[in-house]
């Protein structure tokens, strides 16, 4: 065992599992309430646990804290929220960091051990996008601004998927917060130049890919609950929709990818296995009390 210098939030093999990656940042003097410190990645030996190499990505914003008003009492305190999205290459040897507040990617390059920044090219940006949009309003007990993305790789490193959603808080004349959400399009980025290959528009929050990258699953919601929008990852072309569920990867006990279902939150506790081909259930059986299934 080691200590490291900051909260680990992704970990991964590199160099045919000779090395391990470690991403993440510290938490900050008071978590939640004072601005933690920039993002970390370490390159440890895998066998000791020693450092080979580590850089502070002090370009990235990223965490959750208190901006404005943190002497005020919770309902009146400013937070911000920036989770950037991050993917690790299938060989290991670079990590991607696409940043939450702005249009630009950070790549790792872990053999080179070096870091450098890109500018996305696009015909509009996200954020141009964003401001022009009318925002779906919810109501909130607090004031938030922020932005979430969601990245997933190709499996030969070539095509880096995104999509994402944006919070902003208003007040009003009476003192009332309302919660401005917006979703970001997906965005197919070619990881090596920046360049936005393709964009749409997608009613969505996440975005993962089948095991043999041939389809997206974007993961949205409705009133009655998840849907998962299944697309071609090479088209784009929309495929099916799967309502219902919470969708997720997993490995059965011969190490073959399955495509699976959960329940979310107060939904009947449902667990099933989803036909790889058409995405409807196969299998299912419920279960007593709150289940997941163990994503490997």
């Amino acid at each position: 065992q080691t200590g490291l210098a900051f909260e680990p939030a992704e970990v991964g093999f590199g160099d045919g599992g000779r090395t391990l990656v470690v991403y993440g940042q510290p938490p900050g003097e008071e978590p939640g309430m004072t601005r933690p410190g920039a993002p970390q990645v370490a390159l440890l030996d895998a066998t000791s646990l020693t450092v080979k190499w580590e850089a502070t990505l002090d370009e990235v914003t990223s965490g959750f804290w208190c901006s404005a008003k943190c002497d005020e009492e919770h309902g009146v305190q400013e937070t911000a929220m920036w989770t950037p999205g991050v993917a690790l290459s299938p060989d290991g040897d670079t990590l991607y960091i696409l940043h939450a507040d702005d249009d630009r990617l950070t790549v790792v390059d872990l053999a080179r051990q070096s870091v450098r920044n890109l500018t996305l090219s696009a015909p509009q940006s996200w954020l141009e996008r964003l401001l022009a949009a009318t925002a779906g309003v919810a109501h909130a007990k607090g004031p938030m601004n922020g932005t979430t993305r969601s990245v997933a790789l190709s499996p030969d490193g070539t095509r880096l998927y995104a999509t994402g959603y944006s919070v902003r808080s208003d007040v009003d004349l009476s003192g009332n917060w309302t919660l401005n959400e917006d979703q970001l399009p997906l965005q197919v980025i070619n990881p090596s130049t920046g360049m936005v290959l393709a964009q749409r528009e997608v009613d969505a929050q996440t975005v993962s890919l089948t095991p043999d990258g041939g389809r997206l699953l974007l993961g949205g919601w409705t009133e009655r609950g998840p849907v998962t929008r299944v697309l071609d990852a090479k088209t784009l072309a929309p495929i099916a929709d799967v309502t219902g569920p919470d969708v997720v990867f997993t490995l059965d006990s011969a190490g073959q990818a399955r495509i699976v279902g959960q329940p979310f939150y107060d939904q009947p506790a449902v667990m099933s296995v989803l036909d790889p081909t058409s995405l409807k259930s196969a299998a299912e059986w419920r279960v007593d009390g709150p289940a997941s299934w163990l994503e490997r």
